[in-house]
């Protein structure tokens, strides 16, 4: 018999780990067929029960999966009772194949070595295309299944990370959200975000997975619980002031588990014609990928009138919310002549 490695799953399909974050695995014993006379079945053996490919191979699985370009550290310790040369393969999960070469080959002696991918800074290795979408590295040793001398392989300490891959390469997916804010201080609004997108994005099914975290001037923060309340400074960026801030608070009545709630209260900041606060959310999830929302918030009188929608004509000059003038209107709130136009 021997053992597979197979990530352990929640009723959500989600990951499982444990207090310390590290990933849970079930264990699922394989039989190992034996003839007769106690010889290892093969595969040209006429038997039901021959040993198959993806019984000779050794998995890797990450929470994640990769993308085209992703900057990636593969470290694993390896050795064989004799020489031999094996292969590494792209799959989605254990057993299904997509591509038969993932970083190489690794050549093992009787030794324990140390199989570095990527550790070089000055020459990264990066997730090929082939690869795109799969979740798993296979370590193929099904070449040495039909040898008459039985071989016995050993994997141990390995590891695979992003964790030095540029913060913006973090971000999956984004979209854009326009949000009111009252023009007098203390006045509070109300706005949603349906986060459905977002859930699909990470592969999480509820909120409890994920982190909200707001734009710092360096990066986001460490993550911001809603329901104690955040500030966004008049540059878009997390601030601890709730003087001349904007507030958001998570508003109970109306988040649920797809869509978040809020409570926008102005702390004091008068926006101009055409002016607006423009920051960016991101939600990320317990492997640091993140899903960005840029949001807009715009003066609530101008927001609440955005469906008496108008169209502007050709000729005349446009320009965007932050007042650069632009060549075409796409989808989105403008200036023109003076006044606000909305196209559709």
């Amino acid at each position: 018999m021997w053992i597979k490695k197979v990530v352990s799953l929640d009723e959500n399909g989600d990951t499982l780990r444990d207090e310390s974050g590290e990933i849970i695995y079930e264990e699922e014993e394989v039989p190992i067929y034996i003839k007769e006379n106690g010889d290892t079945l093969k595969n040209g053996d006429s038997y039901e029960n021959a040993i198959t490919d993806w019984q000779t191979q050794f998995f890797v699985t990450v929470p994640r999966k990769f993308t085209t370009g992703q900057q990636y550290k593969l470290v694993i310790w390896a050795r064989a009772d004799k020489p031999a040369s094996i292969d590494t393969q792209a799959h989605t999960m254990p057993g299904s194949y997509v591509h038969w070469n993932f970083c190489g080959s690794l050549d093992l002696t009787e030794d324990w070595q140390c199989f570095e991918f990527g550790t070089d800074e000055d020459n990264p290795a990066t997730i090929a295309s082939e690869a795109n979408g799969c979740q798993t590295i296979a370590f193929n040793c099904n070449k040495y299944k039909d040898e008459d001398n039985q071989y016995y392989f050993r994997f141990e300490e390995s590891s695979f990370n992003t964790a030095d891959i540029k913060d913006n390469e973090r971000v999956l997916d984004s979209e854009s959200l326009t949000m009111p804010l009252a023009a007098v201080k203390d006045g509070e609004t109300k706005a949603e975000i349906d986060l459905s997108k977002a859930f699909e994005t990470l592969e999480v099914q509820k909120m409890g997975n994920l982190t909200l975290k707001i734009q710092t001037e360096e990066t986001f923060s460490d993550g911001v619980d809603l329901t104690a309340g955040a500030n966004v400074d008049v540059n878009g960026w997390w601030t601890e002031s709730m003087e001349n801030s904007i507030g958001l608070e998570q508003n109970d009545d109306t988040t649920t588990d797809a869509v978040l709630g809020l409570t926008i209260v102005n702390g004091g900041l008068t926006l101009e014609a055409g002016q607006s606060v423009d920051t960016k959310l991101a939600l990320e999830n317990q492997t640091g990928w993140r899903y960005l929302y840029n949001v807009s918030f715009i003066d609530s009188e101008v927001y609440s009138g955005i469906e008496d929608t108008s169209f502007a004509p050709k000729a005349n000059v446009v320009y965007d919310l932050m007042g650069r003038k632009i060549s075409k209107a796409v989808k989105g709130l403008y200036i023109v002549n003076g006044k606000k136009y909305f196209v559709k």
